[in-house]
């Protein structure tokens, strides 16, 4: 049986989070929300808010650019 990858839907915030050693946990504590709530957005089963995608930024210390297509 042929194992199947998912394609993230994030690559670039994914490559981020991951060079960086950032897991959705702290993901989820920066943006006090509940690492469920964070893994939905990551997966594309729910929308990040603009609020949210602000707070990333921040805890990040990066521009939209730099995390999200555009």
């Amino acid at each position: 049986m042929e194992q199947k990858f998912k394609t993230p839907k994030f690559p670039k915030l994914e490559g981020v989070l991951a060079s960086r050693g950032i897991s959705y946990q702290a993901i989820a504590e920066a943006m006090e929300m509940d690492d469920q709530a964070v893994r939905r957005r990551m997966n594309g089963k729910a929308n990040f808010t603009l609020d949210e995608i602000l707070k990333l930024c921040s805890f990040l210390k990066c521009d939209f650019s730099d995390i999200f297509d555009e």
